[in-house]
């Protein structure tokens, strides 16, 4: 069954490969835009796109290259966006619709400067926030797109190929063996304490 999903999904990748990379592009890009990253699934989209291209059923360097783009652009837009909408009257709705974000955006920023365009990429909650703060504060656009082209390129090597790297370590693993069974158990169970906990907070 398993198998032929795959072949299926290499059958639609092969008949529609602009398209499959537009889509990595688009959702890349929007998983990092301002605020609309915080709904985005970009972490679990970037890993399971990696495994896809372990089963050739995409290219890693074009996922790679589509979704460092689409994140490095998208950083882009919101600073340059935040710079618009900085002295405009729409601001204040953004600003009063997501104040808590762009307040903890703007302490991580105050904490790391300019580094924090860097940093946040790889922090769930800051990927979509820290652009457009950057462009609130003023920050040098040349430091920016240094910093925001740099972290797009490693996003896009490490949460890609992350997900390859995992299909070319899975390949190995026998599911049936006792040990490999507790070992997911025990990670189940770890990961719905900590999502209890964190519904909590």
């Amino acid at each position: 069954m398993i198998t032929e999903l795959v072949d299926l999904a290499r059958s639609l990748a092969q008949s529609h490969t602009f398209l499959c990379y537009t889509f990595v592009f688009l959702i890349s890009y929007l998983e990092s835009f301002a605020f609309v990253g915080l709904i985005m699934p970009g972490a679990g989209f970037a890993f399971s796109v990696g495994l896809m291209a372990y089963h050739n059923i995409l290219n890693i360097f074009f996922c790679i290259l589509s979704g460092a783009i689409g994140a490095i652009l998208a950083d882009l837009s919101s600073f340059f966006l935040a710079k618009y909408l900085r002295d405009k009257r729409a601001f204040l709705k953004i600003k009063q619709k997501y104040s808590e974000q762009i307040e903890k955006g703007e302490d991580f920023f105050d904490k790391y400067g300019a580094v924090s365009v860097f940093i946040g990429r790889f922090i769930g909650i800051f990927r979509p926030v820290i652009p457009f703060v950057a462009g609130l504060l003023n920050m040098n656009p040349l430091l920016f797109i240094f910093f925001s082209s740099l972290s797009g390129i490693l996003w896009g090597i490490s949460y890609f190929g992350s997900g390859y790297l995992f299909g070319m370590g899975i390949t190995y693993v026998d599911f049936t063996d006792p040990k490999i069974i507790s070992l997911f158990i025990l990670i189940l169970i770890l990961i719905y304490l900590f999502s209890k906990r964190m519904r909590r907070k």
